[in-house]
């Protein structure tokens, strides 16, 4: 009977620190803009060239995600938790888009 106590315990202590799987939020979430709301936001995404504002598309190369981010913040968006883009990486130097003033 102890160990039925126990192992219930255990059980318990372990469903409530497992959380369901949860997808990340949509890419236009990521970014913030003065004075602009979401419909904003996905607008100038595609103007950008995002093929999808809520999900990376698997084949999109570092050159093409560059670009993108560096018209997001050129438009006044920038990311929400304060993330400076690919070109901010020490890989950026590497990518073209980067490297055009």
């Amino acid at each position: 009977m102890k160990n039925l106590v126990y192992l219930a315990l255990i059980s318990l202590s372990l469903t409530a620190c497992a959380k369901p799987f949860q997808p990340p939020p949509p890419m236009f979430k990521d970014f913030l803009g003065a004075g602009v709301n979401e419909a904003e936001v996905k607008t100038q995404m595609l103007r950008c060239g995002y093929k999808n504002v809520a999900l990376e598309v698997p084949s999109t190369t570092p050159n093409d995600v560059a670009r993108r981010e560096i018209c997001m913040f050129k438009a006044g968006f920038k990311y929400a938790d304060g993330y400076k883009g690919i070109c901010s990486l020490p890989q950026g130097s590497k990518i073209e888009a980067c490297r055009i003033p």
